[in-house]
């Protein structure tokens, strides 16, 4: 990992650390967060009862709380220590861990999981790839991955870059940090990235996630299930 990437990791734990305390308020009551509800909907129908699912940058526990309410083991990893706090005193006994998906997963040891949940994370991803092929090392085969990303459109108004300082404006409370970075990537990318992990794309859909705080700026997402085949290219 170069030295801009691990600038731009420290600065995504910053941020997130810093408005744990108020994240939830935000983000479902005053910003509309959608893609929680969206991702249930998607993949719970296709999991047995009682599934393993691990939700990378589970943050504060959003996209778990329906899986969990349902019967499902979920255990989560997040960068930032004080969303994992946050997530704790929410689910007590949950098992929760503090890593990077971009870096690595060995938190987890061997263990193997029916699903992942990736809701809200790429956007903050660099190397796609790399975070990919760690969330591959702890699925079983058949597994599935349930993953919102930007979308990158070349041609639309508003949403030509490819990187962007916007997230800064996501929540009221960060106007003091420094803006936080967002990524968009293409749909033909995600999918070949997904391809060269051992995944295929079974579904996606581009929905509302959210919007501005401030302006009431719609945000939208798009969310795939991709199956785990168990071999990479």
């Amino acid at each position: 990992m170069s030295d801009l990437q691990k600038s731009v990791r420290c600065r995504i734990e910053e941020y997130f650390d810093s408005v744990a305390g108020s994240y939830d308020a935000e983000i479902r009551k005053e910003a509309g967060y959608s893609a929680p509800r969206l991702a249930y909907k998607m993949l719970a129908p296709c999991l047995k009862p009682h599934a393993c699912i691990l939700d990378a940058g589970i943050g504060t526990g959003l996209a778990s709380e329906r899986f969990l309410k349902a019967g499902f083991r979920v255990c989560g990893v997040d960068v930032s220590c004080e969303m994992l706090n946050k997530t704790c005193t929410k689910y007590p006994g949950m098992e929760l861990f503090q890593a990077d998906i971009e870096k690595e997963l060995s938190c987890l040891g061997n263990r193997r999981f029916d699903a992942v949940l990736a809701v809200g994370v790429f956007e903050f991803i660099t190397d796609i790839r790399r975070a990919l092929g760690n969330i591959a090392g702890c699925m079983t085969p058949d597994g599935l991955l349930c993953m919102t990303f930007d979308e990158y459109f070349s041609r639309e108004d508003g949403r030509r870059l490819r990187k962007t300082d916007e997230k800064r404006n996501l929540i009221s409370s960060s106007g003091a940090l420094p803006p936080l970075p967002a990524y968009r990537y293409l749909s033909s990318e995600i999918k070949r990235y997904l391809e060269l992990s051992g995944f295929t794309p079974i579904r996606t859909r581009r929905f509302k996630a959210y919007r501005f705080h401030r302006r009431s700026v719609p945000v939208y997402y798009t969310m795939v299930l991709a199956g785990f085949s168990g071999g990479r290219a």
